[in-house]
């Protein structure tokens, strides 16, 4: 065979397996992870959503035997429509539920999206025009309703802090005296069994006492070494009366929610705003769900005070007021 010939044969079969390399390579694809990756960041960083929604489809499409991932792509594709607005998010989300179950964490992230969601499409249940109004207390002094509606709790300047049965009026006195000298109550807020009141006092003090009388017991100290430049105020209790919900506010920001157990001890962090100093800007006030899934708050931050709703592991907030006056 002539030299030349042969040269073309050898260069013919080399660019012959270099053409069938490629052609197996586009039929393996890409590895479903590094996809699913890139579908992260077209989502989260470049802000394409629709071209993640393409992508994910495409893994989904793809890599139906890899659970893992598909259950993750049906995951945040649910979150790029629910950006978008789009009716499909609830149903991306309900896969994940439905066909998905041995993925536990991230069927876990589509039941909170989905909860999330569902509330903001609630419609408002419109009870009946007829109520009653029933007056339970006829003085200036700020009251907080016991849950299940038998108590008053008063905020009062000759005791600090008063307690009235509203079905015999009778009145005790629960809190006599400050635990320094000027020091006052701010606010309260009753625990879910209405058997505990929480307090808030001037000096940046946190103190539990028994609805039934007795010695309140300070959690939160003044100038403890953990709220040295910051401030405490209680916003919730969770819904087993265990632990009560606080925020924390600096003087340029807002840190985020910390829980601390009634008998005292360590706080620990429940959510962290991701912008602190937006957070202050924009007012936000939020509180934890019952079932600690979720938080609500009320913001500015779309220039009139709403409500919101997010999951507390983070994620989209979904806006359930949308009226000209002052929601909070």
């Amino acid at each position: 065979m002539k030299p030349r010939i042969k040269t073309n044969l050898i260069l013919t079969a080399v660019s012959l397996i270099l053409a069938l390399s490629l052609i197996a390579a586009q039929q393996v694809g890409e590895p479903p992870a590094v996809l699913l990756e890139r579908a992260i960041q077209l989502e989260t960083v470049d802000g394409d959503l629709r071209a993640a929604i393409e992508l994910y489809q495409r893994i989904i499409a793809q890599n139906g035997n890899n659970r893992a991932v598909a259950a993750k792509a049906f995951l945040h594709l649910g979150l790029c429509h629910l950006k978008l607005g789009n009716k499909e998010a609830q149903s991306a989300f309900q896969k994940v539920i439905d066909d998905y179950s041995d993925q536990a964490e991230t069927v876990k992230q589509a039941r909170e999206q989905l909860s999330v969601l569902m509330l903001a499409q609630a419609p408002t249940e419109k009870g009946s025009k007829e109520y009653k109004v029933t007056k339970i207390h006829t003085d200036k002094r700020n009251g907080r309703l016991s849950p299940d509606g038998t108590s008053l709790a008063f905020i009062d300047s000759k005791c600090l802090l008063s307690l009235r049965n509203i079905a015999s009026g009778k009145e005790v006195c629960l809190v006599p005296t400050p635990f320094s000298q000027d020091d006052e109550i701010l606010d309260l807020l009753w625990s879910p069994d209405s058997k505990q009141i929480a307090y808030l006092t001037l000096f940046d003090r946190i103190a539990i006492v028994s609805a039934d009388g007795g010695q309140p017991r300070m959690i939160i100290g003044e100038m403890s070494e953990m709220n040295k430049g910051r401030d405490v105020y209680p916003v919730t209790w969770t819904s087993d009366g265990k632990r009560l919900i606080f925020l924390v506010v600096t003087e340029k920001s807002r840190e985020g929610l910390y829980a601390i157990p009634v008998t005292g001890g360590k706080w620990e962090e429940i959510y962290k705003f991701p912008d602190p100093q937006k957070a202050k800007e924009y007012e936000v006030w939020p509180k934890l769900s019952p079932d600690g899934y979720l938080i609500a708050y009320s913001s500015k931050q779309d220039g009139n005070r709403d409500i919101y709703v997010m999951p507390v592991r983070g994620g989209e907030a979904v806006r359930i007021t949308d009226d000209p006056a002052n929601d909070s």
